[in-house]
């Protein structure tokens, strides 16, 4: 159906005008959209037998003719229109309008809106005529220069920005909070540079943008590992900084600094801002659009490149920093020291203790501290209905003692089977990262994070080869190619090489004979026992030790347990321990996903 609801009728021209510009603002090279409609709706009006429709319905402004991606709605309800028999003739200010993609897609949509027999008309160029070869001559050499002309400029405003990005220039548009951009000339090439922005605005709170994050920095490090009671907002989490810049400061974020009276700092722009590592002196850029992913520049022996101010936030507090954002996220929760398995983690960031496999919701601790005496403590999943039928709980009583006693028969086994040993594996490994030395922890996280960004680099360049070699590249493109695979492989190998160094250096060995100091009653978990004298903290670390996934099911239908009748806890409590075998599968499909990134 058409959306103005004419058809053609009759020996009338239905005359459709169409108007695009690839910006919203006229420049020197287009004609505004108001021009465009002017001039082509009189053209129509001075052409007899003719009636305008569909005046305004044809329009792409802000589109782009160059990109194939760009979605023109305006063109392709011109199009339906044509092939519904409801327009036989088109007008633009030029023929450049029509598009600016490559040729033999221009032919083809030609072609069939002549063999409609839709006349077109240009304002500026004439009519095209279907029957004659010289006019679709004409506009083939036309759309073949518009797309050359697009094509040329695409590859120049690459150039410049490739230019300007190699001598350290930002190109990003507005700077990143925190920054602003300073104009500097390097050579014969005019760059916008970043620089910490310490200018203190005129009104409002007297502080600069880069002081706020290190408030923001300073917030967090004061009381990220402090206790807060439950029911207490922790002024040290994402939400309490927050709190902090919109109601007890009153600190503007950019947008409400820049004249928008509703916009308000969010936790998303925080951790956005807080990730930034140009705030640690790097140098890096922010993959993609969106997101709160950075890649840290680096030169061709890997090594990070470093801006020429002083950092925020000095390198090593701001990895500090990342580990802690790395905890805080949905489902992540808050650790408030009054269960044992609420809010644990595993060493793959995901929560241990979880509702059973179809629901797979973390579960928290409930009515902690003996605060209902009614209803005891449990751990419960807050999900109803989601996997199972109404509410999931468990007794903390039941499931704590049970999951310790089952770390500690498989530890104590007088005989050690292939499974028990893969976990003992992975446990030492884990157990290695508690004790090692700050400065390996942050040099894995930087490697880690190399790593992710050597992957990248190689998928990249060996996409840029596949695509040289459909575009029968010469050998010195194909070996300034070759050469950049050659450096990603060998960053990667090194990468690789230097993080097995650093798991197997004076790895420690578990003290299981500790653990499993017995007293007088053989109970491992008894009163005099290692687990009966370990503190909350202690004991938690030892099960993530061990334990991957704790998995409650519902009770099973007909069970009704009582003081008097308990029950087997293994009837609902699946337990999947650590393997270091599923652990070098996961760094494998992580290596994939960082590669396909």
């Amino acid at each position: 159906m058409s959306i103005w609801g004419g058809t053609v009728t009759g020996t009338l021209w239905y005359a459709a005008p169409y108007v695009r510009q690839s910006r919203k603002t006229a420049n020197k090279s287009e004609a505004s959209p108001e021009d465009q409609r002017i001039k082509t709706r009189a053209c129509i009006e001075n052409m007899p037998d003719t009636v305008l429709v569909g005046a305004g319905l044809y329009e792409d402004i802000g589109v782009s003719g160059y990109d194939p991606n760009a979605e023109r709605k305006g063109f392709g309800r011109l199009m339906d229109d044509c092939r519904a028999g409801r327009i036989n003739m088109i007008v633009v200010h030029y023929a450049s309008r029509f598009s600016r993609q490559d040729t033999n897609l221009v032919l083809r949509q030609m072609l069939e809106l002549f063999s409609l027999g839709v006349r077109i008309i240009s304002v500026n160029e004439g009519e095209f005529k279907s029957d004659n070869l010289m006019d679709l001559m004409k506009i083939i050499m036309a759309a073949e220069a518009n797309h050359n002309e697009s094509k040329n400029k695409s590859i120049a405003v690459r150039g410049v920005f490739e230019a300007q990005r190699a001598a350290g220039g930002w190109v990003g548009g507005h700077a990143p909070y925190g920054f602003t951009a300073v104009q500097e000339t390097v050579g014969k090439i005019v760059i916008q540079k970043l620089t910490p922005a310490t200018e203190v605005p005129s009104e409002g709170p007297q502080i600069s943008e880069r002081d706020v994050v290190r408030l923001m920095w300073a917030t967090i490090k004061a009381g990220k590992d402090k206790v807060v009671p439950r029911g207490k907002r922790n002024p040290a989490s994402l939400a309490g900084v927050m709190s902090m810049l919109n109601d007890t400061e009153r600190i503007p974020c950019r947008g409400a600094a820049r004249g928008n009276a509703e916009a308000r700092w969010s936790i998303s722009t925080i951790s956005r801002c807080l990730r930034d590592p140009r705030h640690a002196g790097y140098m890096a850029e922010r993959v993609g659009r969106h997101g709160h992913v950075y890649r840290i520049l680096r030169d061709e022996a890997g090594n990070p490149l470093v801006a020429d101010y002083e950092a925020t936030i000095p390198p090593d507090e701001w990895w500090d920093l990342q580990a802690w954002l790395e905890t805080r996220g949905p489902g992540k929760g808050l650790y408030r020291h009054d269960s044992l398995l609420s809010a644990l983690h595993n060493i793959h960031d995901e929560p241990i203790l979880r509702c059973c496999d179809k629901c797979a919701k973390p579960m928290s601790s409930q009515n902690p501290s003996g605060t209902s005496t009614a209803v005891g403590t449990n751990y419960r999943c807050n999900f109803r209905d989601v996997g199972h039928k109404g509410t999931n709980t468990m007794s903390q009583k039941a499931l704590d003692p049970y999951v310790a006693l089952q770390i500690f028969h498989r530890i104590g086994a007088s005989e050690m089977d292939a499974d028990t040993a893969d976990m003992l594996l992975a446990a030492t490994k884990r157990f290695a990262r508690t004790v090692e030395p700050a400065g390996d922890i942050r040099e894995r996280r930087q490697m880690v994070t190399d790593r992710a960004d050597a992957a990248r680099a190689l998928k990249e360049a060996k996409a840029d080869y596949e695509g040289a070699m459909k575009a029968g590249a010469g050998p010195a493109v194909r070996s300034v190619i070759l050469g950049a695979m050659t450096t990603a492989e060998t960053r990667l190998a090194a990468l690789d090489k230097s993080l097995a160094a650093l798991d197997e250096a004076d790895r420690p060995e578990l003290p299981i004979a500790a653990w499993l100091h017995e007293d007088n009653e053989g109970n491992p978990i008894g009163e005099k026992s290692w687990w009966g004298k370990a503190s909350l903290p202690e004991r938690r670390e030892f099960i993530a030790f061990f334990v991957e996934k704790i998995s409650v099911g519902k009770l099973p239908e007909g069970v009704k347990p009582n003081r008097w009748h308990p029950y087997d806890p293994a009837i609902r409590v699946e337990i999947t321990f650590v393997s270091e075998a599923r652990d070098a599968e996961r760094r494998k499909k992580a290596l994939e996903l960082a590669m396909a990134a």
